[in-house]
């Protein structure tokens, strides 16, 4: 029965199992109720008058919880599947993977040969072989990168000028900072959301380098000169165009000069054909638009 020999042993062993799953569905269904009781009170928070609405603080807390009663559900409603299947059946299941890797990711081969076949490959024939992959990852690596300029003279003028080689541009003069560390201070502050701060203990405790947050602002205020050649062209073209889509999202900014954090507004204009261009202002006035 099942690929298995039924004996009271068994027989014993199943029921057991089952009484021990028939308690934990009945305890995941208990805490799924909880779960939804608060995810009714988070919803009445979120949309009820504003003296009962949430603090940001609040409502990302109450979210984790509803992330939490997500998957409570999931274990529940597969649990109760689970329990209405033969033993051998549910030890052999596994829940499908939802990650993705690439099919173009570079490839790195690590062949592994027998100390018996190197110390004696003559003796043996390679017949087949077994493959196993791993997805791997390549730290941060810092380096100095010295750019070196060799100065020549003529060897049968001496009053020829000598010869070197002009100097790469730089996009910060008289910096140390290269493109690729300043394109990376730029990722990881606008699209990973990671402070300069946080940059600075990252840098310094993981890779041994001292960079202050005041250094990485003035290098990102100096790199912001270039981009807004390229941020005026964008906006004048989009602002050229005969159709333009328009739109704005609220965000509480901090202000030195005030007690509490106003509303400010982050505009996109989207021109099909054209691309997207944000702007921020502290207001929705008409006057945003012109």
């Amino acid at each position: 029965m099942y690929g298995m020999n039924f004996n009271r042993e068994n027989f014993d062993l199943m029921v057991k199992e089952r009484t021990s799953l028939n308690a934990e569905n009945t305890q995941l269904k208990t805490e799924v109720k909880l779960l939804n009781e608060k995810v009714q009170y988070l919803l009445k928070k979120l949309f009820g008058r504003s003296s009962e609405k949430l603090s940001p603080d609040q409502m990302e807390l109450l979210l984790d919880e509803l992330q939490e009663a997500q998957e409570a559900l999931e274990i529940a409603e597969e649990a109760e599947q689970d329990d209405s299947e033969p033993v051998e059946s549910r030890r052999g299941k596994r829940k499908p993977l939802k990650e993705r890797v690439p099919e173009d990711l570079p490839v790195e081969q690590v062949i592994i040969i027998p100390d018996e076949v190197q110390g004696n490959p003559g003796r043996y024939k390679k017949i087949g072989e077994e493959k196993v992959r791993e997805l791997d990852v390549v730290p941060t690596r810092y380096f100095i990168r010295e750019i070196i300029r060799e100065k020549f003279i003529e060897i049968d003028n001496r009053e020829v000028p000598p010869l070197i080689a002009p100097a790469p541009a730089r996009l910060i003069p008289n910096s140390y900072a290269s493109a690729g560390l300043l394109l990376q201070i730029i990722l990881s502050k606008y699209c990973d959301h990671l402070p300069l701060y946080r940059q600075e203990q990252v840098l310094k405790y993981r890779h041994g380098i001292e960079i202050s947050r005041k250094t990485m602002g003035n290098w990102m205020y100096l790199i912001a000169d270039w981009l807004t050649l390229i941020y005026e062209a964008l906006r004048n073209e989009i602002r050229q165009s005969e159709y333009i889509q328009a739109d704005e999202t609220f965000i509480k900014y901090q202000d030195p000069k005030k007690d509490h954090c106003p509303n400010g507004y982050l505009w996109a204009y989207h021109s099909p054909g054209v691309g997207v261009l944000f702007e921020w202002f502290p207001s929705r006035a008409a006057s945003c638009l012109d």
